[in-house]
């Protein structure tokens, strides 16, 4: 008498996949959840880091460092790992910063730089300064009487906004307007741009006894993972797709809202929908706003 084959029926091989595939569908959500929160971590201590370098800058300078000495560039070989990069550079025959990206500059979310394709520079920038308080020389911290802890120095945006890209130094340019890695910004433009401009930013406007803070465009504060789309080069003759990426303010790719550095090295979540005259209180050093963050 033959001895009855053991194995699997195909019911039961069906129900073990169907049980397989219901485990995979309830951990998948609890692995994005990490990966975003290890995500959100690393765009955290990059804001940290350039706040506090900017804090190390004035305590030997006496003053922050100036969006118009394009202190990005300079600042490269204070951060973590920037003495090595700048070696680097001067060790080639050519002085270039087009193939080594700088790490702490770009958010490891930042949708923008993930579709785009072009060979060209990698000297990107995800975390924009706060024109209102490096647009100029600033003493600190006495130049911000609204306090360190209520004035934000840096914050996200993504790097490309449709045609426009922010750069911490110029290179091979891949995009019709160029621009300093800024926000809040009315200054001028560099001069690495096809059609240097003035820069025309959304900006707070203080007014009022007691004064109040708000956008010079009403109701705008900051955009929540809008759509981009980034062009291969200039002239690429694709059509344009979906893209709501403002240039004018800033982004977050996060759900949970805008990161930003206080000038006091704190880094912070700013929810959506937060009103306009406490997010922009926050963007004036010296408005005289009593809005925190909090």
């Amino acid at each position: 008498m033959n001895a009855r084959r053991a194995g699997f029926s195909l019911l039961e091989l069906l129900v073990v996949v169907l049980i397989l595939a219901v485990l995979v569908g309830l951990m998948l959500p609890a692995v994005q959840k990490v990966r975003a929160a290890a995500v959100r971590m690393q765009s955290q201590n990059n804001l940290k880091q350039l706040v506090l370098t900017t804090h190390n800058w004035a305590a030997q300078d006496g003053q922050l460092p100036s969006l118009e000495e394009n202190f990005y560039f300079r600042m490269i070989r204070h951060l973590d790992g920037g003495e090595a990069i700048w070696r680097q550079w001067f060790d080639r025959d050519e002085f270039s910063t087009n193939d080594i990206p700088i790490r702490v500059y770009v958010s490891p979310a930042d949708p923008s730089l993930v579709t785009h394709r072009s060979p060209g520079p990698r000297n990107y920038s995800s975390y924009p300064a706060n024109a209102q308080l490096f647009g100029r020389p600033v003493v600190f911290p006495a130049s911000l009487p609204d306090g360190t802890s209520n004035t934000i120095a840096f914050a996200e945006h993504y790097a490309r906004c449709g045609d426009t890209a922010f750069y911490y130094e110029w290179g091979v340019v891949w995009a019709r307007t160029v621009r300093r890695p800024s926000f809040a910004d009315r200054g001028r433009s560099p001069p690495g741009q096809l059609y240097p401009t003035g820069l025309r930013d959304v900006i707070p406007v203080t007014a009022g006894s007691p004064p109040e803070s708000r956008a010079s465009t009403p109701g705008r504060t900051f955009q929540v993972r809008p759509k981009v789309w980034a062009p291969i080069h200039l002239y690429d003759p694709r059509p344009p797709g979906p893209d709501e990426c403002d240039p004018l303010i800033p982004q977050t790719p996060h759900e949970g809202g805008l990161l930003a550095a206080l000038a006091d090295g704190s880094v912070r979540t700013v929810r959506p929908g937060v009103a306009e005259t406490v997010f922009w209180a926050a963007v004036t050093p010296d408005g005289g706003e009593v809005a925190p963050l909090d």
